[in-house]
């Protein structure tokens, strides 16, 4: 059977501590036992639990309106916009894996995700509208449009 097919459901039977992402104290990271890259969190701190599948966008869905994104670079980004894309569209139980393509404008130092497009079968382009300062890549700063576009401005006009 096709693991990407099957839906993943919240039984505990499911799930195995992960290895792979060692101990943080107060999380505990569960991994899907057939659907390796979906993630159950359950932070104590914080008294919460959330889903991430890491490969929900994945590198051929990052599509940048400019199309000047470098490989690396949108490798990079992939990650950041399955955690982005975390917060836009939570993840459910019952949950089928799903593909989702993002659009971004990078900049580099700003970036504008737009809109991503659903699995659905209708392809949807649902807005997003999120921009980031991108100086410190492991912790983006969340800005306004008017800081973003007066940002890009200023890049434009440096050119």
């Amino acid at each position: 059977m096709n693991e990407d097919l099957k839906p993943c459901l919240d039984i505990e039977s499911e799930w195995e501590v992960s290895s792979e992402y060692g101990t943080r104290p107060g999380i505990q990271i569960f991994q899907h036992k057939i659907h390796k890259d979906l993630l159950r969190i359950i932070d104590y701190k914080n008294e919460a639990f959330y889903f991430t599948d890491r490969h929900r966008v994945k590198l051929n869905g990052v599509i940048d309106i400019n199309k000047k994104i470098e490989p690396i670079r949108k490798a990079n980004l992939a990650a950041f916009l399955n955690r982005v894309m975390d917060a836009e569209k939570p993840i459910t139980m019952p949950y089928t894996p799903e593909k989702i393509k993002v659009y971004i404008e990078d900049l580099g130092d700003i970036l504008g995700v737009l809109y991503y497009m659903d699995s659905d079968p209708d392809k949807t382009l649902v807005p997003i509208k999120r921009y980031f300062k991108m100086e410190h890549f492991q912790k983006p700063e969340e800005i306004s449009f008017d800081e973003y576009n007066t940002l890009k401005e200023k890049m434009e006009s440096e050119e």
